[in-house]
């Protein structure tokens, strides 16, 4: 074999052993991506876990079994009742988890939209042609400015609220919340073309720590935040932010109530004055055990 020869055959066996062990660092940057991205998905199940059965267990204390609703808020609405969104929501909330308490409130919901000739959907439930298009029903578009209306007023406060207002909202695009009733309608109609276009508008209003639309001021809304989760999952459409949504909802559950603060700041603190309510808990619960 001649020189040249030689050194050809050393050069290839040289680059073949190169290659096998860029090969194997590869695989091994792989596997630790990989393992990363599992303890990453594990931790993230866990904080929902965790965070599901604090919730749970606020609304199971929170609920009234003489009234056979849930209170607005402990601190600051604690003799307020809302049938929507609160306890339309509280009941789709805990209907695997407490289907005694669930099914109290959902029977009483149909009792009192009946007593007082609510708007109803087809099970009876009372509606605000907005907030029930959480619990699969579908609601008009464009969406009436809302009113809430004051049912009883006497031990306690019963109301609820209805966008049956004379002026119709222009700029409801303008609104995550809005948006995302919407993508869920369309999406309950079969027209999913539409929800993925009124989700995406939704999802863009995410500025990395909440959700940036017409009504954010100085402090965001934690129930945006459930209500996008929860309308991405029905979508099927993974937030590339997930993690970080989740785990601001995580932060923004009281330690003491297991309640979901309401609002909080730009900074990620919850909001000063701020309170847990049964809205933001029972959608919290909805995005994070659907499909579970």
């Amino acid at each position: 074999m001649t020189v040249d020869k030689k050194v050809a055959v050393i050069a290839g066996i040289l680059c073949i052993i190169l290659a096998i062990s860029l090969v194997g660092v590869i695989i091994n940057y792989t596997l630790i991506i990989e393992s990363k991205n599992f303890q990453i998905s594990s931790l993230t199940s866990l904080i929902s876990r965790t965070i599901v059965h604090n919730s749970v267990n606020f609304l199971k204390s929170a609920y009234n079994s003489t009234i056979g609703l849930i209170a607005e808020a402990p601190r600051v609405a604690p003799n307020i009742y809302w049938l929507v969104s609160d306890n339309l929501w509280a009941y789709k909330a805990l209907e695997n988890y407490a289907p005694e308490i669930s099914n109290a409130i959902k029977a009483k919901l149909i009792e009192l939209a009946q007593t007082y000739n609510l708007p109803k959907d087809a099970q009876g439930l009372p509606i605000s042609f907005r907030h029930e298009a959480v619990i699969g029903d579908t609601v008009p578009i464009l969406f009436n400015e809302t009113i809430s209306y004051t049912l009883y007023s006497n031990d306690y406060t019963l109301k609820t609220d209805i966008a049956n207002g004379t002026a119709i909202m222009k700029d409801w695009q303008s609104y995550a919340d809005l948006l995302l009733y919407a993508a869920l309608s369309k999406h309950w109609e079969g027209k999913n073309d539409e929800a993925l276009t009124l989700f995406t508008m939704a999802k863009n209003m995410w500025d990395g720590v909440g959700i940036k639309d017409a009504a954010m001021k100085e402090k965001y809304a934690t129930y945006k935040l459930a209500l996008l989760l929860y309308t991405s999952r029905v979508l099927g459409q993974t937030l590339d932010f997930e993690n970080e949504l989740i785990t601001t909802l995580f932060k923004m559950q009281d330690q003491e109530t297991g309640g979901i603060i309401t609002e909080y700041y730009p900074n990620g603190e919850p909001a000063e004055g701020a309170d847990v309510n049964t809205e933001t808990t029972s959608i919290t619960i909805i995005a994070l055990t659907y499909g579970k």
